[in-house]
């Protein structure tokens, strides 16, 4: 009998906990309803909804209720499907696709534009984020924030997003190039042909590295410059993976920062790739143990010094027609560094002033 009252007086307890202490999923929900709300007032402005894995509606704010009354006349609910409730079969099947990009990815979509019941076309930017998948792996939904903006900025948004594409192909193709004329190299053992082609090799990547510090400068800059002390470091260090596959010469670099006008940054990249692959020379001989980078920043009359010294080396040849052209180009200034002994030769490289 004892034991039987005992059971009772724990059933009790735990229902009288039960209603003191709501169930871990209850309370996750509560707390998810409220983060929702808070989210979607905000700011009046955003459209703000969410919708689960398949594509039903979990939530939304009135803003985005207005949208969908004043664009598509439809009345929405929580459950209803959203795809179901676009009538203009283009823009559900673009919604689906971004809908299918965002359960894996936070996905920016290309600034759109479309008419509402009045015939007034209208401008919209919107941003898509994955929520957290579920243990199986299945999506969970998506989150969705949408902003209503004036014809200009979609238009400068639109631009921008063709920019973006642009430089994301043109990097592409230069790495295809890098990565065939890698392919041929594997192959050529001539020492004259196998320094042309690391010539090559060297220079579109080179340009690959400066395109992809210039995509990487943000439009809002009035004066965009480019941190070549940075763009330095990753083409000495291309030249160097490519001239001494097996890193059995040692790099060490002093660079202070150092920036510059965009139009400067390509030649001045060539300029610094043409001057370590020199420091190399053509054959695995003449290869250093050491390669020493530094850079100092704008003086009284420059726009900073390069050096690039190798150790040991032969001796270097004067700038060579390439390294010229290129100096001239940038507006710098090459000089060739050699010691009488053999023990130190490379070139020091007096950059423009910006």
């Amino acid at each position: 009998m004892n034991g039987m009252n005992a059971y009772l007086h724990r059933r009790a307890r735990r229902r009288a906990d039960a209603h003191r202490y709501p169930s871990m999923p209850d309370t996750f929900r509560r707390t998810e309803r409220l983060v929702l709300t808070a989210i979607s007032q905000t700011s009046a402005q955003f459209s703000f909804w969410v919708v689960d894995g398949d594509y039903r509606y979990v939530y939304f704010n009135d803003t985005h209720r207005v949208f969908m009354e004043e664009f598509w006349g439809v009345a929405i609910a929580v459950g209803d499907p959203v795809l179901d409730l676009i009538p203009d079969a283009t823009y559900r099947e673009r919604t689906r696709s971004a809908y299918t990009r965002a359960t894996t990815t936070r996905t920016v979509l290309p600034a759109s534009a479309a008419r509402d019941h009045n015939g007034i076309l209208r401008f919209f930017h919107t941003v898509l984020h994955p929520l957290p998948r579920s243990r199986t792996g299945t999506p969970r939904g998506i989150a969705a924030f949408s902003v209503e903006v004036s014809e200009l900025e979609y238009i400068r948004a639109s631009r921008d997003a063709l920019r973006r594409e642009l430089d994301h192909r043109v990097f592409n193709n230069l790495q295809t190039i890098v990565s065939l004329l890698q392919l041929d190299l594997a192959d050529i053992r001539e020492p004259a042909a196998r320094n042309a082609i690391e010539s090559a090799t060297g220079r579109v990547a080179t340009l690959g590295l400066t395109y992809e510090a210039e995509a990487e400068l943000s439009d809002d800059e009035r004066d965009p410059r480019i941190g070549l002390h940075m763009l330095f470091t990753h083409v000495v260090q291309m030249v160097t993976e490519l001239k001494d596959p097996h890193h059995r010469v040692s790099v060490i670099r002093h660079l202070e920062p150092v920036h510059h006008s965009v139009t400067a940054a390509a030649p001045l990249a060539l300029l610094v790739q043409e001057a370590v692959a020199l420091c190399f020379g053509d054959t695995a001989q003449s290869r250093p143990d050491q390669l020493e980078v530094t850079t100092t920043g704008a003086g009284d009359t420059d726009g900073g010094v390069l050096t690039v010294l190798a150790r040991p080396a032969p001796p270097l040849p004067a700038a060579p027609e390439v390294a010229l052209l290129l100096a001239n180009q940038a507006g710098a200034r090459i000089e060739p560094i050699s010691a009488g002994d053999y023990t130190t030769a490379g070139y020091r490289i007096v950059l423009p002033r910006d």
